[in-house]
């Protein structure tokens, strides 16, 4: 099974910092943590997954995810991104399983981003 998902948008008229999207994650790209990707008005976010069912309830899967801010980062109040160094666009790949439980979906995956640091995640849901 492949998936992908694109996903962007852009922010007009006047924000607060808070409001900015934040990349980097779980949820957009894997291998950096929360918001260590870039803070910007604009976004893109591409994401592509392979899964592999091992068994019943036991399913493997390899992806990449990509993402950056579109130079976005400096038209945000207060410059979050660039003032603490964030790169504004992230690369990140890796593996993990999924185990479907009568509690629930367990995640486990392993992830690298672009500067080769190693992150792993644990996720549950419903």
């Amino acid at each position: 099974f492949f998936s992908y998902s694109l996903a962007g948008g852009s922010i007009v008229g006047n924000i607060a910092p808070y409001q900015a999207f934040s990349l980097g994650g779980s949820g957009s790209i894997r291998g950096y943590g929360e918001g260590a990707v870039g803070t910007g008005r604009s976004c893109f976010v591409a994401n592509n997954e392979l899964t592999l069912p091992l068994n019943k309830s036991l399913e493997g899967f390899v992806f990449l995810d990509c993402g950056s801010d579109l130079g976005s980062g400096h038209h945000v109040p207060g410059f979050p991104g660039p003032r603490r160094g964030k790169p504004g666009s992230g690369l990140g790949y890796g593996y993990g399983i999924r185990l479907r439980s009568h509690l629930g979906q367990l995640q486990l995956d392993c992830s690298v981003n672009a500067s080769n640091q190693r992150t792993f995640h644990f996720g549950f849901s419903n």
